[in-house]
């Protein structure tokens, strides 16, 4: 098996580790150079690219072999910006690059399986109610009407900023009427990569997995940050649920995706969650944090009145309530998370911090 990964960001790179720690080939793309550098010295085999995916410099042409010998792909880029309008194929820089190494070639001649990391913000709101992989996503013409009744760009990290109390440096400036406009172009983007990413697969003999993610965190991301920055919020909004999952669940669940498809591919095609088994309020994992850390949790802030200092992409966060559980993931893939919530999570967290702190000292 060899594996190529389209954007080496926050979840591929954990996955990419893990890979190589197992004796996989693996390449994939970042934007970083620095970044490029590190994980050249730690086997993984990672090209720069541009901000629209295209190979730089002298590494072009080995950037494109690796991807026409990969087996298994996986695509953790955004949708891309200012692409996926109604009148565009397509706008994913994973999947232009993948198009353009290939040439569009009817049937691919290595390329087995195609992973796609999308969000479970499609799932758009349920009040509160049980979401899987079989339930409705937002409804498209409701997407659409968004899409066109507001000039929204999405952040071109938003696979990795699912839950802004874990990640609070979400938001880019980007323009919108308001939060419930922008959180329908989100779901409207990932709808519209996933379709993309699913036709080509089919029009090429090649099994295709879409993996909504959870809001994500892990080290380096998470709550205690915002704690120790000083810049955590807690805002009460009423019946608001989120789902969550820890960076190296993601790997595990990736890991066993592709584990699986190298004997029957055919198992791991269509949609599969990735989610912890406990939706909870952001407010109620911010305490809990605060807690761990034996500090007092910021003034609970009722939406009423924090909704009005939030910008567009903040408040698209608390925009819907789900509780998304990833029931065809476990069966499919006998898979279960190493952190069943957020609390064994936090604590896991706070373990390592504590032992790198204590390193330091």
């Amino acid at each position: 098996m060899r594996v190529f990964l389209f954007g080496l960001g926050y979840s591929a790179t954990a996955l990419a580790e893990r890979l190589v720690a197992d004796g996989v080939s693996v390449a994939g793309t970042t934007r970083d150079s620095e970044k490029c550098a590190a994980l050249r010295a730690g086997g993984i085999e990672a090209f720069l690219v541009d901000e629209t995916g295209n190979p730089i410099g002298d590494t072009a042409d080995p950037c494109r072999r690796a991807v026409r010998q990969a087996s298994h792909v996986i695509n953790s880029c955004p949708p891309f910006r200012g692409g996926l309008g109604r009148g565009e194929s397509f706008g994913d820089a994973g999947l232009m690059l993948l198009r353009s190494c290939l040439n569009d070639a009817a049937t691919p001649p290595v390329l087995r399986w195609c992973g796609y990391l999308s969000s479970t913000v499609v799932y758009g709101d349920h009040q509160g109610a049980e979401v899987d992989e079989s339930s409705a996503t937002v409804p498209v013409e409701e997407n659409l009407n968004a899409q066109e009744n507001s000039n929204l760009q999405e952040n071109s990290n938003l696979q990795e900023n699912s839950n802004l109390q874990e990640n609070p440096n979400s938001d880019t400036g980007d323009e919108a009427s308001n939060g419930v406009a922008l959180a329908h172009r989100r779901a409207f983007n990932r709808l519209q990569s996933e379709a993309a990413w699913r036709d080509w697969c089919a029009n090429h003999g090649v099994v295709f997995a879409c993996f909504r993610l959870a809001g994500i965190y892990g080290s380096g991301r998470n709550a205690f940050l915002a704690l120790r920055r000083g810049t955590a919020r807690r805002i009460v909004r009423d019946k608001h649920l989120t789902g969550r999952i820890h960076q190296a669940d993601i790997a595990s669940a990736l890991l066993a995706a592709l584990t699986l498809s190298r004997s029957s591919a055919e198992s791991v095609r269509g949609i599969f969650n990735l989610c912890d088994n406990e939706p909870a309020a952001p407010a109620e994992v911010m305490a809990y944090a605060a807690e761990l850390l034996g500090v007092a949790p910021p003034p609970a802030e009722p939406w009423a009145e924090a909704e009005k200092t939030l910008s567009p992409m903040a408040s698209s966060f608390y925009q819907g309530s789900r509780r998304v559980r990833a029931k065809r993931t476990k069966e499919v893939l006998g898979w279960k998370p190493q952190y069943p919530s957020y609390r064994e999570g936090l604590q896991a967290l706070l373990k390592s911090l504590e032992t790198e702190q204590a390193g330091a000292d």
